[in-house]
C-alpha cells in the first residue's frame, strides 16, 4: 500500500492559516467590565449622603429624636451595605482569597468617600462670609443621588430577576424613602 501525497489544487491555500471564528456580536459587546467594589461603594455612600442629609434635616430641623434618627441612618446604611455586597458577590464571585476584600471593601471606600466630601463642604462652609446651610443641604442631596445612579449602572450586569415579594417590598422601601425626602427637603425649601 502506498501512501499518495496530495497536492493543493492553489499552492496558497496550504501556507495560509484558517481564520478565527468570530463570537456574535452579542457575545463581544456586553459593556464595561464589572466593578465589584467600585459598584457597591457608591451605592452605599448615596445612602450615606442622603441619610445625612434626610435624617439629618429631620433631627436639627424638624425636632426627630436623635436617637431614632441614627438608628435610620444605621439601618439604612448596613442595608445598603448588606444588599449591595450580597448582589456583587452573587453576580461576579470572588476568589476565596478576594472574599474579605470584596465584603469589606465597599464599606471602607465609601466611608472614605463620606469623609473627603464632608470635608471638602465643611472647607467651602468656612472659607464663605455667609450662611450656606440650605445650599449646602440641597447640593448634598442632589450629589446622593449620582451615586445611587452610577452605582446602578455598575452593578447591572448579572443582576437576577427579583422575585414579585421583593419587587413589592423594593416598590415600597422606595416610595417611603421618596415620601421621607420629599417633607425633608420641603422643610430645607421653607427655610432659604
Amino acid at each position: 500500500m502506498t501512501s499518495e501525497i496530495v497536492e493543493p489544487a492553489n499552492p496558497d491555500q496550504a501556507s495560509r492559516p484558517e481564520a478565527p471564528e468570530l463570537a456574535p456580536y452579542s457575545q463581544a459587546f456586553r459593556g464595561p467590565p464589572p466593578r465589584p467594589i467600585l459598584g457597591p461603594a457608591l451605592w452605599i455612600l448615596g445612602v450615606l449622603l442622603w441619610g445625612y442629609v434626610v435624617v439629618g434635616e429631620l433631627v436639627v430641623g424638624m425636632g426627630l429624636q436623635e436617637e431614632l434618627g441614627v438608628g435610620v441612618l444605621v439601618l439604612s446604611v448596613g442595608m445598603a451595605a448588606y444588599a449591595s455586597t450580597k448582589r456583587s458577590l452573587l453576580s461576579f464571585p470572588p476568589a476565596p482569597e478576594d472574599r474579605s476584600l470584596r465584603v469589606w471593601g465597599p464599606l471602607g471606600v465609601a466611608l472614605g468617600l463620606f469623609i473627603a466630601t464632608l470635608m471638602l463642604l465643611t472647607l467651602v462652609a468656612r472659607s464663605s462670609t455667609r450662611e450656606l446651610d440650605e445650599e449646602i443641604t440641597l447640593v448634598l442631596w442632589c450629589a446622593s443621588l449620582m451615586p445611587l445612579i452610577a452605582s446602578r449602572e455598575l452593578m447591572r450586569r448579572g443582576r437576577a430577576s427579583p422575585t414579585p415579594g421583593r419587587r413589592v417590598l423594593g416598590w415600597m422601601l422606595w416610595l417611603l424613602t421618596g415620601i421621607v425626602t420629599l417633607v425633608a427637603l420641603g422643610h430645607v425649601m421653607e427655610g432659604m
